[in-house]
């Protein structure tokens, strides 16, 4: 993900991650949003803060929809990124990870070998005119 990152961008990501040693560390430095997931009105104070702070500093934001990684298949997306998205009027741009599968045991939670991921951005979808329901 580093070779991809675009500038001024932040990432968000859920609260209990800030707790990861060494991790937390550099996520706090590169001024994550973090979100809790499980008290949704301050999880809604974080999103409108989030989409504040990106209008006034002209920030990117770097979301994985999902919001956590499946055993097998795809996740609803959770809707904080495409809200805010949309409050900005800013575009959202699918960026789309192929599969580890290959050489990640998703059971002993490790990589067993060498392997490639594939990241393609596909074509920004445009939000201005949209509606929150």
């Amino acid at each position: 993900m580093a070779v991809c990152w675009p500038d001024r961008c932040v990432v968000m990501m859920k609260n209990s991650l800030k707790w990861i040693p060494g991790f937390n560390i550099a996520a706090i430095l590169s001024n994550t949003i973090f979100v809790n997931r499980f008290n949704h009105e301050k999880a809604q104070e974080t999103l409108k803060e989030a989409a504040k702070a990106m209008s006034e500093k002209n920030l990117k934001l770097w979301v994985f929809p999902e919001g956590t990684r499946a055993a097998k298949g795809m996740l609803p997306f959770k809707k904080g990124a495409f809200n805010i998205a949309i409050r900005c009027g800013i575009p959202i741009i699918p960026v789309v990870f192929s599969s580890y599968d290959p050489f990640y045991s998703k059971e002993k939670r490790y990589f067993h070998n060498n392997g490639q991921i594939i990241a393609q951005v596909l074509d920004p979808i445009p939000t201005k005119g949209v509606t929150l329901l």
